[in-house]
């Protein structure tokens, strides 16, 4: 009985103490913006933005510059001679998967859940980045783990040897993985987490299912599955959807503007 009220008592503490830290940092954000007006914040994501405005209390500049990517490196390849180099089965639908680490935050056990809802018999799952646990997916789906990858030419023809890309993140800003897949004329299947829906449009880049709903990512792989076996593509939509808003140059033209704004000042 000891031993459970100190862990309550501990616990109560924590959280006591993350509240208390919490409302002094509220306090010193505010009067560190409100001594420096002419602050400017600069934001990758809508949601970004967003989230910086509310907690400066609208009194800074937020700024929205998306991330960019260098589009001559990523773009599409031709896709059947790539899936023939890596050995991939033609006749399944592979799906990519990339992370640093396949951790909760980046949802990899909602696909695994979603994919054993599913009839996955003509399925495959191409990853790349930190280890994944294949034991958790069906038995059916084949799975192919590149390892790490470093030079970004591979990893533009691992994107486009996919058929789409999944990012199942239960958090996330403007994820690189989805920019560059797009880029490479591969669709996402993305959550509504973050900046995710910055990328993944539906029609246009992708399917949006919502964060944290292995139910929902079933669905919308179903449906993405169903489309691409009906014929529709969705790559040239990416492509331009990638050039249009995460063009690298564009990003480096936007700092140079700001810089000069407020250097003007």
């Amino acid at each position: 009985m000891l031993s459970k009220f100190q862990n309550k008592n501990a616990g109560e503490t924590q959280f006591a103490v993350r509240s208390r830290d919490a409302k002094h940092a509220k306090v010193v954000r505010n009067e560190f913006f409100s001594s420096r007006p002419d602050t400017v914040l600069v934001a990758p994501s809508r949601w970004l933005a967003q989230v910086a405005a509310e907690a400066t209390e609208n009194k800074v500049n937020v700024e929205y510059i998306p991330n960019g990517v260098p589009l001559d490196i990523f773009y599409p390849r031709n896709k059947a001679q790539i899936k023939r180099a890596f050995g991939l089965d033609p006749e399944r639908i592979w799906l990519g998967f990339a992370s640093t680490w396949a951790n909760s935050r980046k949802g990899v056990d909602l696909l695994q859940q979603a994919l054993n809802k599913m009839n996955n018999l003509s399925l495959g799952i191409l990853c790349w980045g930190g280890e994944v646990a294949t034991s958790a997916f069906p038995k059916n789906v084949l799975v192919r783990h590149c390892g790490r990858i470093f030079d970004p030419e591979i990893s533009a023809s691992l994107y486009s040897a996919c058929d789409m890309f999944v990012c199942p993140s239960r958090a996330d800003n403007l994820p690189n993985t989805c920019i560059e897949s797009i880029a490479c004329g591969t669709p996402v299947v993305g959550s509504s987490a973050g900046g995710i829906p910055d990328i993944v449009v539906e029609g246009l880049s992708g399917w949006i299912f919502k964060s944290d709903d292995a139910l929902d990512l079933c669905k919308k792989l179903k449906a993405a599955t169903e489309e691409l076996k009906d014929g529709v593509k969705l790559g040239e939509s990416c492509v331009v959807h990638a050039s249009s808003q995460f063009d690298v140059k564009n990003t480096a033209e936007s700092y140079a503007q700001l810089f000069s704004k407020v250097a003007a000042r």
